[in-house]
């Protein structure tokens, strides 16, 4: 599935939790976002293949820190509410 909405649904189930997180519910949210990462930069190598095909390298870095950039700024904004786990 999407890896984002992955992502966004992992962290409302934290906020929803996080006051009373077992460490067994913890160790899967921790699995779970480590799974998402790499589906992500599975998906990265992917597309990584695919524009090399039609892109010089130095195009294809800037997309990659653009799309990191993009990714960085919308979890900031999903997470800027969330208190961190204590």
């Amino acid at each position: 599935g999407d890896g984002f909405a992955r992502l966004v649904d992992l962290l409302k189930r934290f906020i929803a939790s996080y006051r009373s997180l077992d460490d067994g519910t913890a160790e899967q949210m921790i699995d779970e976002m480590l799974a998402i990462q790499q589906a992500q930069l599975d998906l990265k190598k992917h597309y990584n293949r695919r524009f090399h095909d039609v892109l010089p390298a130095n195009k294809v870095i800037r997309l990659l820190q653009i799309e990191n950039k993009l990714g960085a700024i919308i979890l900031a904004q999903l997470v800027k509410d969330i208190p961190l786990a204590k």
